[in-house]
């Protein structure tokens, strides 16, 4: 299997910016933003956490749009994260439009001709105007419209290589006449709709919105487009086909030999239009019905028989030779007006029609000969009778002049027969004849144009290597697909360089050495054509290269923007909530003031100075009430914060590290990134406990009431011991045994 080329795997084979992982983290903020907003609503029915964790959480909803909307400017690929949004003026409008307009009907053309040019709509085309010129053609050469005529030349003179041939000239010169004027076309309209499109905003747009917008406008409004929306004169691209103008010589000469050759048909009476219109370039069905069909107008009356009158004095008999009475000479001429056809093929020269001449007049002059020399004897000897003085009378002279008239009226016939023979191989020989120079007028013709369609291929790939720079990558896909077109295009010019097989005859040995040295110059050409379409992919290719990589750095700057933003938010939220939850210190100085106190109250059970606070603390089996401003509700309230904080904290120092490794793993910087230190500075803040030492428990927001009850129940029982121990008189209360020490 062949491997793709570095080049296309560059070109084609871009992923989409807004990749999966993209649109996970879209996902993941989005239900971030959703879980954030329950979590308030929640919490501020309950009123069970510090009312500052609601200011926590409308920070954090802030910050999640802001990213989500970040995320989703990425996906959508609308400049709005890299340029600045501005009121296009019409003229700024006007010159985007043309910059993105020009390559882009550039490419619509070469897919206009891969997609149309050999297709259906290009064949009729070209048939229908092919017709209307032959039926022009023939109005004027003979005054009437005749389709019938005009379908039977295309049948005879146009064959299928032929309408191959004209077909693909009349569509190439369509869309070259098209190209320039669409374009126009094109830019005018798309500046338009760009125009409303932006008032329809209402806003202000960024320069990557307005090229997308430009560019989905101009594809839109080429879609679907062919050449007959650009260009509808299909009478000057026939007019310009140099395989047209090959075709239309032979059909005019055809046309001309066809108008003349019925005129030589004697009454054209019984001839359906039909059989008119079969009958062009059928030059052996000519010959019969022009020439056979008259053998019947000969003469064939009887020859006149001399006789006497009758007369009293000496009468001058005049000999009356005999009139030939047979179709000999037609059918000679018949013959020889036979053999020439057949051998008729144009190369020949006049010479060859003159010679034919000579020999249809000695037919003629043969037939005559005898007869015509016995009719002048005969007048010659009347007239030395009569210039002697004689005045005898002709005995015959009445048959005499009949016989003469006769044989005169037979003479012109067989004459006129044989100039009609004549005439009919004449223009058969010139609808046939070719002449050498205009064989070389048309190839040199047949050269320039095919340089034409070369410089149009040229062009249109310098105007498609202008879409490098375009960000699109279906318009690219596009335009490798439609380079394809080229190729049929130069196959098409190389191929007709070759001359016709059956014009080679007609051609002088110098103008064959001449048409191959236009050949090859002209191939020298395609070659040199195909490297300059080449250097334009190329250049084509750099420039996709260079905005790739322009797009990689931008994309990259981009990808460091969004993860600072995104980073940044999650910092904050750690911070935010970790600078919380070290605020919260009324437990902790709770705690300690309860320590301080049971500390005190045992100072007083050691000294013996029970007050009546140990009594009531021992009583109520709690420290709590002795304790003032120990609010226990604010307690839990702060401790059910802090629990929320670390859970929040935690959440997002993990995300938190998950995006950082995520980053340095595709080698985006992050600007501000929070170093380890810091973090690790949140995590211990967070860890830290609230407690104090109460004798050997220790105390902290959870447990509370258990350590608060076993110290009240110690402190009862020192005060038990020392109220009954052994004591000094007067009462004095004494302590016995062992006493416990009270540890803080």
């Amino acid at each position: 299997m062949k491997r793709p080329s570095l080049l296309f795997l560059i070109l084609f084979l871009v992923p989409n910016p807004a990749s999966a992982f993209v649109e996970s983290r879209h996902q993941w903020w989005e239900i971030r933003l959703k879980n954030v907003k329950d979590e308030r609503a929640r919490l501020a029915t309950r009123n069970a956490l510090d009312p500052r964790v609601i200011e926590l959480l409308e920070n954090e909803a802030s910050r999640a749009r802001d990213i989500i909307a970040t995320l989703e400017s990425d996906m959508r690929d609308d400049g709005s994260l890299t340029h600045v949004a501005k009121i296009f003026s019409d003229a700024e409008v006007t010159t985007e439009v043309d910059r993105v307009v020009t390559p882009l009907f550039a490419l619509s053309v070469m897919e206009i001709l891969m997609r149309e040019q050999a297709g259906a709509e290009s064949q009729r085309a070209a048939r229908e105007v092919v017709n209307r010129r032959l039926i022009r053609a023939i109005s004027t050469a003979s005054g009437r419209e005749d389709g019938e005529l005009a379908r039977r030349i295309m049948a005879v003179e146009i064959r299928p290589d032929d309408w191959s041939r004209i077909t693909t000239e009349i569509f190439m010169g369509r869309l070259m006449a098209g190209w320039k004027h669409g374009e126009a076309l094109a830019r005018r309209e798309v500046a338009f709709m760009v125009r409303e499109k932006l008032r329809a905003k209402n806003g202000p747009s960024n320069g990557r919105e307005l090229r997308h917008m430009a560019m989905n406008t101009a594809m839109e409004f080429m879609r679907g487009r062919g050449t007959v929306d650009y260009c509808m004169d299909t009478e000057g691209a026939l007019e310009r086909a140099w395989s047209w103008r090959l075709v239309q010589s032979l059909i005019e000469r055809g046309l001309s030999a066809h108008e003349e050759a019925m005129a030589l048909i004697t009454s054209l009476e019984g001839i359906s239009p039909e059989r008119y219109s079969g009958l062009y370039k059928s030059f052996l069905e000519l010959d019969s019905l022009i020439f056979k069909t008259r053998h019947g107008d000969f003469l064939l009356e009887k020859n006149v028989k001399p006789r006497m009158h009758g007369m009293d004095g000496y009468a001058l008999p005049q000999e009356i030779p005999d009139v030939p009475q047979n179709l000999a000479p037609l059918v000679e001429m018949d013959r020889i007006r036979s053999a020439a056809l057949h051998s008729l093929t144009g190369r020949e020269d006049r010479k060859c029609i003159e010679e034919t001449g000579y020999r249809l007049k000695g037919v003629v002059e043969r037939h005559n000969a005898t007869a015509r020399d016995l009719f002048s004897r005969q007048e010659e000897k009347a007239r030395l009778s009569t210039q002697k003085g004689r005045s005898e009378a002709v005995a015959n002279e009445a048959e005499f002049i009949a016989a003469r008239k006769l044989f005169e009226k037979q003479a012109s016939f067989i004459d006129a027969y044989g100039k009609k023979s004549l005439e009919f191989l004449e223009l058969v020989w010139k609808a046939k004849k070719i002449e050498s120079f205009e064989i070389m007028d048309h190839y040199r013709y047949r050269v320039a144009r095919s340089r034409e369609y070369m410089q149009f291929a040229v062009e249109l790939s310098k105007e498609c290597a202008r879409l490098a720079p375009f960000d699109d990558n279906r318009l690219h896909g596009r335009y490798r697909a439609a380079m394809g077109a080229l190729g049929p295009l130069f196959h098409f010019i190389g191929t007709s360089l070759n001359i016709e097989r059956e014009l080679l005859p007609y051609l002088a040995v110098n103008d064959i050495a001449t048409i191959r040295g236009l050949k090859t110059e002209c191939i020298g050409a395609i070659n040199s054509t195909r490297g300059s379409i080449r250097g334009s992919f190329a250049k084509y290719g750099r420039g996709r290269s260079r905005t790739l990589e322009g797009e990689s750095k931008a994309r990259k700057r981009l990808e460091e923007t969004i993860a600072h933003v995104e980073i940044d938010a999650l910092a904050k939220r750690a911070s935010e909530c970790a600078a919380l939850y070290r605020e919260l210190s009324y437990a902790a100085d709770a705690l300690a003031g309860y320590a301080v106190r049971l500390n005190a109250l045992h100072e007083e059970a050691k000294n013996d100075a029970l007050s009546d606070e140990i009594e009531y603390a021992a009583k109520m089996g709690s420290l709590v009430p002795l304790i003032k401003g120990f609010d226990r509700a604010r307690i839990d309230r702060e401790y059910l914060t802090k629990r929320y904080l670390v859970n929040e904290t935690r959440t997002a120092l993990a995300r938190l590290k998950t995006m950082l490794r995520f980053y340095k793993k595709n080698g985006t910087p992050v600007r501000d990134e929070p170093s380890v230190g810091e973090i690790e500075g949140i995590e211990k803040l967070i860890a830290m406990k609230t407690a104090v030492k109460i004798d050997a428990w220790e105390m902290n927001e959870a447990n509370i009431s258990e350590v608060d009850r076993k110290a009240a129940a110690k402190l009862s029982l020192m005060l038990r011991r020392k109220t009954y121990a052994p004591g000094k008189e007067n009462g004095a209360r004494k302590t016995g045994g062992r006493e416990s020490a009270l540890i803080v």
